[in-house]
């Protein structure tokens, strides 16, 4: 008799997560590929931003990044490293707190 419970409990788990997937679909609900997209969408505003500070000051630091958007010091970095694979911007230095950027 427990097999028999335990089978329908497993089956009414199955039954229920395969609806909240569709109605998530149908209702444009989470998604892994939305997660990513919203990843990709805000990372892309972030670096955006690092670009728009080179209208107020010539030189960019990598504490200039992360107290705008409010990020630690590796996203901050892995941002501005992007920037300068696009050919957006380039590095000045190679280490340390004398590293800045440039457009």
């Amino acid at each position: 008799m427990s097999y028999i419970l335990f089978f329908i409990l497993i089956l009414a788990i199955a039954i229920l997560v395969y609806f909240l997937a569709v109605r998530g679909k149908k209702e444009g609900g989470f998604s892994l590929a939305r997660a990513r997209q919203i990843k990709q969408e805000n990372k892309e505003k972030a670096k955006q931003r690092i670009l728009e500070l080179f209208k107020n000051q010539e030189k960019v630091y990598n504490n200039d990044v992360e107290n705008m958007l409010s990020v630690s010091e590796a996203t901050a970095t892995r941002y501005l490293e992007e920037l300068e694979k696009e050919d957006k911007v380039t590095q000045h230095g190679t280490i340390g707190q004398g590293v800045y950027y440039t457009k």
